[in-house]
């Protein structure tokens, strides 16, 4: 676990192959604060979509910053046909 903050920018494609590589990134940078690049994507696939929304939930939970920056206009329109706002990945905070 990293105390430092942390980034990580993602890649272009993230469909199930992209998957598990992103989320042993994301176990490696838990417990900092973390900014999320989302300048690159152009494909978002259910998975890794599951994988962005627990973590932003984990890391509201332990009260760090989670935060998606630069999404690309895909990301954000693929996001939205799965029926959410962009701003669900960012500082989602934990309600007992």
């Amino acid at each position: 676990m990293s105390a430092l903050p942390c980034s990580i920018r993602l890649p272009a494609v993230l469909d199930a192959t992209a998957a598990i590589p992103l989320l042993h990134e994301l176990i490696e940078t838990r417990g900092a604060e973390l900014t999320i690049d989302g300048a690159d994507v152009t494909k978002l696939g259910g998975q890794c979509l599951q994988i962005l929304f627990s973590a932003a939930k984990s890391w509201g939970e332990e009260g760090l910053t989670f935060e998606l920056i630069n999404p690309s206009t895909q990301l954000l329109e693929q996001v939205q046909h799965y029926g959410l706002n962009i701003n669900a990945f960012s500082s989602l905070e934990h309600n007992p």
